[in-house]
C-alpha cells in the first residue's frame, strides 16, 4: 500500500521555517516526508541514507541536526530520530492513532531512553491534531519502560456519515476519511467516486441506507476491482508488476499505480 504524509501549505508561512537557510529547510521537510517515516514520528534512519537522498555531505547533515535538537524540534541518536511535532502535522483519526500505538510498541526500549521521548508532549501533539471529539487514546496509557504516567488524550471522533436527500450531498465526510479511503483504495479517485454515489442517489431516492460508511466502502471495493488490469483465467488472475516506460522511468501496474507522496 502506498504511504502518504501530509504537509500543510502553511509550512512555508511558519516563522521558524522562514528563518532557516535553504539546506535546513530541505532537511526539515525531508525528515517529515522520507520513505522511512512512521506515523509516530520516531523512526530509524542512517546518516548515510540522509546524505544520499538529499545530496548533502554527512557533516552538514549532522550540523543541521544539532541545530534542530537545540531548537527543540527533533532528536537524533545512533541512527534513530524523534520528531516532536510529527503527529500534529498529520491527518489524524482513530485508525491513524491505532497505527501510532503499533509503531510505538515496536520501538526498542533502549531507543526510547536514548531519544528521551517526551510522552506528555506526544499526548499534547496528538490532542492538537485531533481537535475536539470523544473517546480516549489508550496507547499513552500504557507507555513503554513502565513509566508511572496516567496520560490520555482525545481522539478524533468523526460524526456518523449521512446523506442529505434535499441537498443530494453526503454529510460529515471529513478530509481524514477521504485520506484514509485513498490509502485503502489507491487505484480509484475517492472524490470522483463520491460524486458518482451522490448522482446515484439522485436517480434512486428511495434507496436510503442504514449505514452509509458501509455503502461507500462497498462501492469503492467494486470501483477498485474494476480499475485493476485483468489477466487470464476470466480476469481472476490479476498480476501487478514493475515495468519501465519509453522514457526509462519505472512505474507500477495495478495497485501500485499511485505514487507515494
Amino acid at each position: 500500500m502506498a504511504k502518504y504524509r501530509m504537509v500543510n501549505v502553511k509550512f512555508w508561512d511558519d516563522t521558524y521555517i522562514g528563518n532557516l537557510d535553504t539546506t535546513s529547510k530541505l532537511l526539515f521537510l525531508y525528515f517529515f516526508t522520507n520513505p522511512l517515516t512512521t506515523i509516530s514520528g520516531i523512526y530509524e534512519i542512517q546518516l548515510k541514507r540522509i546524505a544520499l537522498d538529499t545530496g548533502l555531505d554527512k557533516e552538514t547533515v549532522e550540523k543541521v541536526l544539532v541545530r534542530f535538537e537545540k531548537d527543540g524540534k527533533m532528536t537524533f541518536r545512533d541512527g534513530w530520530i524523534y520528531i516532536k511535532n510529527f503527529i500534529k502535522n498529520q491527518m489524524v483519526n482513530a485508525s491513524v492513532l491505532q497505527g501510532v500505538e503499533r509503531e510505538i510498541q515496536l520501538i526498542p526500549n533502549d531507543v526510547i531512553k536514548l531519544l528521551q521521548v517526551d510522552w506528555i508532549q506526544l499526548v499534547d501533539s496528538v490532542g492538537t491534531a485531533c481537535g475536539q471529539g470523544g473517546g480516549k487514546l489508550k496507547l499513552i496509557l500504557k507507555p513503554k519502560l513502565n513509566l508511572n504516567l496516567n496520560l490520555t488524550t482525545t481522539i478524533c471522533s468523526e460524526q456518523k456519515i449521512d446523506f442529505d436527500f434535499k441537498k443530494w450531498k453526503f454529510q460529515n465526510i471529513t478530509d481524514g476519511f477521504i485520506f484514509l479511503m485513498q490509502e485503502k483504495f489507491p487505484a480509484v479517485n475517492i472524490k470522483s467516486e463520491l460524486a458518482k454515489m451522490e448522482a446515484w442517489f439522485i436517480s434512486n431516492p428511495k434507496n436510503k441506507k442504514s449505514n452509509y460508511e458501509r455503502f461507500i466502502t462497498n462501492w469503492l471495493i467494486k470501483a477498485q476491482d474494476k480499475s485493476m488490469p485483468k489477466g487470464g483465467n476470466n480476469g481472476t488472475d490479476r498480476k501487478y508488476s514493475k515495468t519501465t516506460d519509453s522514457s526509462g522511468s519505472s512505474k507500477y501496474d495495478g495497485i501500485g499505480a499511485v505514487a507515494e507522496t
